[in-house]
């Protein structure tokens, strides 16, 4: 289950085992509905999902992967230290230092992608979900 406090129109989440866009308030009338929040499910972050994303593997390296994605002549680069079971955990920390906070899920890349380029991240799904 998703904090809908997470999301925002134009996220990427599981409901009903489809891929599916949030276009509005899921608690509102033009949303999903209250009581369905409890069917959204988080995308976990995949080097396919990546791919879907318009990200290129640039460089794989053993305990690291790169992959790069240009958007009008800007480079937005991810450095991913390792995947387990097949999945990315990324993280993003300032240059500074600060906090680590973990990205393993879609709706988390596309805030954070948001966040740092004003621009919104384009996924292409396939809504095949395999079970």
């Amino acid at each position: 289950m998703i904090n809908p406090k997470e999301l925002r129109i134009g996220n990427w989440v599981i409901f009903d085992r489809r891929h599916e866009q949030i276009l509005g308030d899921i608690s509102g009338p033009h949303g999903l509905h209250q009581e369905s929040n409890s069917n959204l499910s988080p995308i976990s972050l995949t080097p396919e999902i990546l791919e879907k994303c318009g990200f290129v593997r640039s460089q794989n390296r053993p305990m690291q992967d790169h992959y790069e994605i240009k958007d009008g002549g800007k480079k937005f680069i991810l450095y991913i230290p390792w995947r387990i079971d097949g999945l990315v955990k990324l993280y993003f920390a300032p240059k500074w230092g600060g906090i680590k906070t973990p990205v393993v899920y879609l709706h988390q890349l596309q805030n954070l992608y948001f966040a740092l380029t004003g621009a919104e991240l384009n996924y292409s799904p396939d809504n095949k979900i395999n079970t």
